[in-house]
């Protein structure tokens, strides 16, 4: 590839609801942070960097000693202005493009990153993720599943044409909902994702941060792990469920 492309994991530890939730143990000890950088360097090798995006509050120092730890690029910025975090990281590793992350989402899929890095750079679109059958971009969900691609000159183009603090917070908001001034592409999740508008895998809450550990430690135990199986193994206990479906309803994004 003769354009560079990262993953690149925003990360703080000030979360509203559940501060320190991508720290505290998991599993085995280990921090959803440190269980994300794992399964993503283990899959994509050093095929491409892979960056933690923190802020510079002290606070997040130790957000940077597990980036050095684990052998991965990290930067530091404002902790209010999101894009430009993204812009500054990938103008100091620079990058063409960046596969964007959230760092509260253990079941991240690096099948399907991959895929949408490779549909990313060879199609040339400013933006491109995935959607359920509602035609939501899944970042803006509770799924917890999947990433976003964009371009350096598309972020470059969202600081230039707005100041407001809703961008600024969620980088690519001003790019979806602006779809006739930017390039953009949407690909539909797997048949066994599509229609389950009703799981939530993500952590923002103690009740999900108690749920998913659970799930991820019998996640772990099998023996040839893959996503279709969780979401089986999840639809076939009502409980599971019916807690994650109060998350989502409490907890709208």
């Amino acid at each position: 590839m003769n354009r560079n492309i990262g993953i690149i994991i925003q990360a703080r530890t000030s979360s509203s609801r559940l501060p320190n939730k991508i720290l505290m143990p998991f599993y085995k000890g280990k921090g959803i942070l440190q269980i994300l950088i794992s399964s993503l360097t283990n899959y994509f090798k050093d095929q491409i960097p892979i960056i933690i995006a923190t802020t510079d509050l002290n606070n997040d120092h130790c957000i940077i000693d597990i980036a050095k730890n684990q052998n991965v690029g990290y930067y530091n910025g404002p902790i209010d202005d999101v894009l430009q975090r993204y812009i500054d990281s990938m103008e100091k590793y620079k990058l063409y493009g960046a596969i964007r992350v959230c760092s509260d989402n253990p079941f991240i899929d690096p099948e399907g990153i991959d895929i949408l890095l490779r549909y990313f750079y060879y199609s040339g679109y400013d933006y491109c993720t995935y959607i359920l059958n509602n035609n939501v971009p899944a970042i803006k969900t509770h799924i917890g599943l999947f990433a976003e691609a964009v371009s350096l000159d598309a972020l470059e183009r969202v600081r230039n044409n707005t100041a407001l603090k809703k961008y600024r917070e969620h980088v690519t908001n001003f790019i979806y909902e602006n779809p006739h001034t930017f390039n953009i592409s949407y690909l539909k999740a797997p048949k066994y994702l599509f229609y389950e508008n009703n799981l939530r895998l993500t952590v923002d809450t103690i009740e999900d941060f108690y749920i998913l550990s659970t799930l991820y430690a019998w996640y772990r135990s099998m023996p040839d792990r893959h996503l279709d199986e969780l979401i089986s193994y999840i639809k076939a206990y009502p409980d599971i469920l019916e807690r994650m479906k109060k998350q989502i309803e409490n907890n709208a994004k």
